[in-house]
């Protein structure tokens, strides 16, 4: 099984966790609201200010690196291949890529 793959029905939303290959991934709220957004817009490049409007409800900043942190540590978590990076735009969640 694959970063791509997660059973979101095994997610436990108190606890912010999820089983994943064979084993349960621990997120903070944070990590699983984007988690959860990516995955339902597979295939959907999410712009940065998109991103900033539906985990933090902000306007665009772009003096922040919000995005690229929160990033960062689901791909520590997840995978590399989770979430990948469309230069200039955002990021999208495609496991086919």
């Amino acid at each position: 099984m694959c970063a791509a793959d997660i059973d979101v029905g095994s997610t436990n939303p108190e606890l912010h966790s999820f089983q994943w290959q064979g084993g349960s991934v621990l997120l903070t709220q944070l990590e699983l609201k984007f988690a959860l957004i990516a995955q339902s817009k597979k295939g959907r490049v999410l712009t940065i200010p998109q991103i900033l409007q539906e985990v933090w409800g902000l306007q665009h900043d772009p003096g922040t690196n919000r995005v690229a942190v929160l990033v960062n540590r689901l791909r520590t978590k997840l995978g590399d291949d989770f979430i990948h990076s469309v230069r200039g735009v955002g990021y999208v969640h495609d496991p086919d890529r």
